[in-house]
Formats: C-alpha cells, structure tokens, sequence
C-alpha cells in the first residue's frame, strides 16, 4: 500500500508522505494517520543555527577546524529541510553556514600555503641579497 501526498493545509503544496513540515511554505503538515499532532517549531532548528555559528568561527577563528564541521552539519540540515523534516525557518542560516565554512577553510588553507611558502623561501632570502651587496 503506497501512501499519497500530503496537502499543505496552509498553501495547498503536495507533499512527501513522511514530511512534518511543508517544503513550501514551513506550515506543520500532519497526514491522517497521524494520532496527535506535534506543534512546529517557529524558529530554525539548532542544527542550522551550529552550522551557522562554527562558519563564523571558521572565519575568525578556528579556519579549517570549525569548516569543515560547519559545511558537513549545513548541507545535512538543507537535505533535512528538503524532505520536510526540519522546519524551513533554518534554510537561510544552514545556506550562510556552509559558505562562511567554505570561505574559512579556504582562507585557513591558504594562510598554511602561505606559511609554508615563508618559511621555504624566506630563509633563502637573506642568503641571496647578501651576496650581491
């Protein structure tokens, strides 16, 4: 026995079978075999607001520490919120974790290079302005 797709009773979407929530509009959906229906959250889930948190200290702080863990934890909350099992209100934060992640791992990355560079390169320095002057 298939199940059949849930109507948003705020905006009419269909919906998967198992969504709690409305990928369109974020409003709780509940199909009717459902016995009690659990409010929804009006807010972002935590995970969203996390991945949000360590993107920002993945920029100022922490680098590549805090972004990967902030790319992981953002793209499982969107796929969470695709199939409606997070509520929609952490889209955005989920979306902002991920790039501040990836721009903190990059940057990160590049300070290693960076450093790597220097410290190949800037003790040769010395040795080949010297010779000449």
């Amino acid at each position: 026995m298939t199940e059949q797709n849930i109507q948003c009773p705020r905006c009419g979407h269909q919906n998967l079978p198992d969504s709690r929530f409305c990928n369109k509009c974020g409003a709780a959906v509940v199909s009717d075999a459902a016995a009690a229906p659990v409010p929804p959250p009006q807010s972002a889930s935590a995970k969203a607001i996390i991945a949000l948190i360590l993107g920002l200290l993945s920029i100022f702080m922490l680098g590549f520490i805090a972004g990967i863990p902030a790319m992981i934890l953002a793209k499982n909350e969107e796929d969470e919120i695709r199939r409606g099992a997070s509520p929609v209100a952490g889209e955005m934060l989920a979306k902002l974790g991920f790039w501040l992640g990836l721009i903190g791992t990059v940057l990160s990355g590049l300070t290693i290079l960076l450093l790597i560079f220097f410290l190949i390169f800037g003790l040769s320095f010395p040795i080949i302005f010297s010779c000449g002057f």
